[in-house]
């Protein structure tokens, strides 16, 4: 949708690195059982968008939250030196996750 929207590529990917480096950062205090309340004053976070993360980081183990941050720095250093296409990374990011 935001592509459609006219979104570029890059900043759709800076999105989804803001996101994980917030549910990372969430998932970590979360295994250091920080309240909700902590976790926002820690994070600088609005505590309704902790609580929503909270939600969405339950599935996920850290390790599998940091290896979806490391591909996403990775594609975002691999756009930058121009060895991969936006378009095509964002494509081969997602079907990697879905996989």
């Amino acid at each position: 949708e935001h592509l459609r929207n006219g979104e570029s590529e890059l900043a759709l990917l800076g999105m989804l690195q803001y996101q994980f480096r917030n549910l990372l950062q969430i998932s970590e205090l979360v295994n250091q059982k920080k309240s909700s309340q902590e976790i926002a004053k820690i994070t600088k976070l609005h505590p309704f968008a902790v609580e929503k993360s909270m939600t969405l980081v339950r599935p996920y183990s850290y390790q599998q939250l940091l290896m979806i941050f490391q591909k996403l720095a990775d594609i975002d250093a691999r756009i930058k030196t121009g060895k991969i296409d936006p378009g095509v990374a964002l494509d081969l990011l997602v079907v990697g996750l879905t996989v």
